[in-house]
């Protein structure tokens, strides 16, 4: 009987789930297009419109999973409680539990599903998944089709200035694995340039190593003096191969964790930045957790005594926690950012104290 129930309230948490996802994907996706219209003009304007609102449901309906799950649990309750079926549960000496069971397997499968979309290979180039492809599909048409730039340069741009070790690379242009118009500094022990490497043109060699072309090397032996050598062609050996300066456009987001494991390595070897890097790691696994505690928290908020109103009370209080939850997640960011505390504990920091929350929630009620 338990499993039978289980099972029930499993499909009629799905059957909400899919509506309440549909209904608020929906309304966000009509807010934005109604916000960005005027934008929307030229040859080809529909396609290209359909294409981008297709992909930003598809990351839009990631993004909004959590607050899904927790509004879904709510009123999928609040209606078993509405029709009397709650009443039925306990008149046949069947606990809370199974409405608990219900819920959260629901939820265990939404999650699963969009981990799996967002990490499962589908393209041999980056990104690799589909959920990734769509969120750079939807940078790559706002910036350049309908001239919204936004941060776009800040994640496609081109990367100039590099670190390896006791070198400073400026590499200015890039073409495919060439470089062109290249600046190699070395430094000193006490950070004092000890050379400077000018070259016309950069290219990797099959063995790791670099060709450069019509450049010269200035050197800098002691204070006040410098020596020039020019030369036509030149094979070196940086600590930095070929490899090492390939760093993948687009938001850490979009990249899956295999992805995103390469792309810290290779970031930390060049001295850049990693702290977002690091932060999207760890929510590929926490952000779509947090949809778990919050759905438990909204079955217990439901299930509580003298309760009216229940659907209108189930979204209000849903509204509140995923305004508490949207709060929580942009403060420990904020913090992780700042290096006040490390990318993994920001992220999990708030599926622990919603975890907290909710275990509150339902020892008080019960």
């Amino acid at each position: 009987m338990p499993t039978r129930l289980a099972r029930y309230v499993l499909a009629s948490y799905l059957r909400t789930l899919a509506v309440v996802q549909a209904a608020i994907v929906g309304i966000f996706l009509v807010i934005d297009f109604a916000d960005r219209a005027h934008h929307y003009t030229g040859p080809g304007v529909l396609r290209d419109v359909s294409l981008l609102y297709a992909c930003k449901a598809l990351v839009v309906s990631y993004q909004l999973l959590p607050a899904a799950l927790l509004l879904a649990a709510g009123a999928c309750i609040s209606g078993l409680r509405r029709r009397g079926e709650v009443t039925a549960l306990g008149a046949l000496a069947v606990g809370p539990g199974v409405l608990y069971l219900g819920v959260l397997t629901g939820g265990l499968l939404a999650v699963a599903a969009a981990i799996g979309l967002d990490q499962m290979p589908v393209r041999n180039e980056s990104p690799a998944s589909v959920l990734g492809w769509a969120g750079q599909q939807v940078d790559v048409l706002t910036a350049t089709r309908f001239r919204q730039w936004g941060d776009f340069a800040a994640y496609y741009g081109p990367r100039q200035w590099f670190r390896g070790g006791n070198r400073v690379y400026f590499l200015r242009q890039q073409q495919g694995a060439v470089f062109v118009d290249v600046s190699i500094f070395t430094l000193g022990p006490d950070f004092t340039l000890t050379s400077r490497l000018d070259a016309e043109r950069m290219e990797p060699v099959p063995d790791g190593s670099w060709r450069l072309i019509r450049g010269a090397e200035r050197t800098f032996p002691r204070e006040g003096e410098s020596a020039l050598a020019p030369f036509d062609e030149r094979v070196v050996r940086f600590p930095e191969d070929p490899a090492a300066f390939r760093l993948r456009a687009g938001r850490p987001e979009q990249m899956t964790l295999a992805e995103l494991r390469d792309e810290i390595a290779r970031r930390e070897r060049l001295a850049l930045p990693t702290s977002g890097y690091l932060m999207a790691q760890q929510n590929k696994l926490a952000y779509p957790a947090l949809g778990l505690p919050a759905a438990a928290l909204a079955v217990a908020l439901a299930l509580r005594r003298n309760r009216k109103g229940h659907l209108t009370a189930a979204l209000l209080e849903g509204v509140g926690v995923v305004a508490a939850l949207w709060c929580a997640t942009v403060v420990f960011r904020a913090l992780a950012s700042s290096g006040t505390l490390s990318p993994p504990v920001a992220a999990w920091a708030p599926v622990v104290l919603l975890s907290a929350a909710a275990a509150a929630a339902i020892a008080w009620l019960e």
